[in-house]
């Protein structure tokens, strides 16, 4: 599973020190997180809601991974795993070949298709598109399901959990009155990521729980 993603204001300003020339090291001590934690934000290895994204391309550009034609990022191809390692994760797998990648000024890209690719073999008959943890169904509605409705979401079992399709919520939420909350920030961030992609990308309980995503746009608008 993808890592827990600490608060916006700490991202904020580690590439804020970042910038100024502090080394992992002393970013650490004055953030109050892990040299490693500092590493892998400044490494590219988190896919940030485009909010916060837009500011620190703004705050820092010469420290944000560049985006070649054709490829992608680690952190954009562990969203296209179901599931959904983490981008270090991703570039073992690369690395041992399971992944076909290629390195690019110093610093490893993949393409959504070798992904797909990978994720066709180890997953051979896996659907595609947008899909939910069955445990996250409540954190993507408008408001809390009845049981009426617990009762008519029917998981699928795909990629060894538990999952429900996004069409199927939608559908749901029609027939209901309890729409998907289509204003989450993760939901867009999946989608664009879906359609630029052709993948398969599943959200779970921690993309709306963990993350905080809300609380992340907030922050991050008014840093």
């Amino acid at each position: 599973m993808a890592r827990k993603m600490i608060d916006p204001d700490k991202i904020m300003r580690i590439f804020r020190l970042a910038a100024c020339g502090q080394n992992p090291c002393q970013i650490a001590r004055a953030v109050g997180v892990a040299q490693n934690t500092v590493r892998h934000h400044l490494a590219g290895e988190y896919l940030y809601p485009h909010s916060l994204a837009e500011r620190l391309q703004r705050l820092a550009p010469a420290l944000q991974p560049k985006h070649y034609p054709g490829y992608i990022t680690l952190a954009e191809a562990s969203y296209l795993i179901p599931t959904r390692p983490s981008s270090r994760s991703v570039g073992i797998l690369c690395f041992r070949g399971h992944i076909e990648s290629t390195i690019i000024d110093r610093t490893r890209y993949t393409k959504a298709a070798w992904v797909n690719e990978y994720v066709r073999s180890r997953w051979p008959d896996g659907p595609t598109g947008l899909m939910v943890h069955v445990a996250a169904v409540p954190h993507l509605l408008t408001r809390r399901p009845t049981v009426e409705y617990r009762v008519a979401v029917k998981p699928i079992s795909a990629y060894g959990t538990q999952v429900v399709p996004v069409p199927t919520l939608t559908e749901l939420g029609q027939r209901f009155g309890n729409p998907i909350r289509n204003d989450r920030e993760i939901v867009r961030l999946a989608l664009d990521l879906l359609e630029r992609c052709h993948g398969t990308v599943i959200l779970w309980r921690n993309d709306f729980t963990r993350t905080k995503v809300q609380q992340m746009v907030t922050h991050a608008d008014g840093v």
